[in-house]
């Protein structure tokens, strides 16, 4: 049937109407149902079967079954305009099958793969694996809570430091405190070299009261003249 000699309202068996004419094939976009070309739904390229069922999408969309998604459900990546399975153990990936975003259960996330524990070097947090801030070699609850250094470094409470502080001493790969009354110490901790308030320096210890000898001279004493039991003023 038609309204002029090209207008078509109907069209025989074998042939789909299409903006008045009848065509054997409906151009891409539409599929022939009912001797008419109707339109794919939104975001369909091309359909077959039906106008909801996609063949392929539209450009930033992505073929899921026969559907055409924004964005892959979970398990999914999208990759040239379709949506592909993620490999286990991801359960989500990007970009590529073997890319993981989020893991499994039992597995977590590091570098973008799935690990069933976290190795040396890195922490857990949540379900992924983070690396240690330099200069810690290894760590606990976060990135800079620090369990073991870096070469050249001293574990210093939960830090890494260059050189011990005042009142430690660098006792191996860590910092260990100083005893009283040394204030500071090197070697170990009873190897004094200063002294903490009242107390004087003295080859490596501090004294309250200079031993026999010696001779106070400020924070420190001096040995006397040899022969001398007693001194009162250092004489050179």
């Amino acid at each position: 049937e038609c309204t002029s000699a090209t207008k078509c309202t109907t069209c025989t068996s074998g042939y789909f109407r299409y903006d008045g004419e009848c065509r054997k094939s409906c151009p891409s976009g539409y599929v022939g149902l009912n001797k008419v070309c109707e339109k794919c739904t939104p975001h369909c390229a091309t359909c077959s079967g039906s106008a909801s069922s996609c063949l392929t999408c539209e450009n930033d969309y992505y073929l899921y079954g026969t559907n055409c998604e924004q964005t892959c459900p979970d398990g999914y990546y999208g990759n040239n305009g379709k949506c592909h399975q993620c490999k286990s153990p991801c359960k989500k990936c990007q970009g590529k099958e073997d890319y993981c975003t989020a893991c499994a259960q039992n597995n977590f996330l590091l570098d973008g793969t799935c690990v069933t524990s976290c190795p040396p070097k890195t922490v857990l947090i949540g379900e992924v694996c983070h690396h240690c801030q330099h200069p810690c070699e290894t760590c606990k609850t976060d990135v800079s809570t620090c369990v073991s250094c870096a070469e050249n470094y001293y574990l210093h409470g939960d830090k890494c430091v260059s050189s011990c502080p005042d009142g430690t001493f660098a006792n191996g790969r860590e910092c260990s405190d100083c005893l009283s009354p040394c204030k500071t110490c090197t070697e170990t901790a009873t190897k004094c070299k200063t002294c903490e308030e009242n107390y004087k320096f003295y080859k490596d210890d501090c004294y309250l009261t200079c031993p026999n000898a010696t001779l106070e001279v400020g924070i420190r004493c001096d040995d006397c003249e040899a022969g001398c039991q007693k001194c009162s003023e250092k004489v050179s």
